[in-house]
């Protein structure tokens, strides 16, 4: 799985750079959301996302659209 092979390259990375951010969009922005419930890095942005029931472990900033057609935007936020 993607999740998997990213935190393999983070974990494989992270001694080497003061900080970590992970940026991701669509399943890119789920990947890094899901990486930040393990602190897999120092902070996130992510542009859609889901899994609501997570608790990020960094920072993390999270862009929504105005609108959706596969969710309700205002239920998820």
């Amino acid at each position: 799985m993607l999740l998997h092979k990213i935190k393999d390259i983070l974990s494989d990375i992270k001694e080497g750079y003061p900080k970590i951010f992970i940026l991701g969009f669509s399943a890119g922005a789920t990947v890094a959301w899901l990486c930040s419930e393990e602190e897999c890095g120092d902070g996130i942005t992510g542009y859609y996302r889901n899994y609501a029931e997570i608790a990020p472990q960094c920072p993390a900033l999270l862009c929504f659209p105005l609108e959706e057609s596969s969710f309700t935007v205002d239920e998820l936020i």
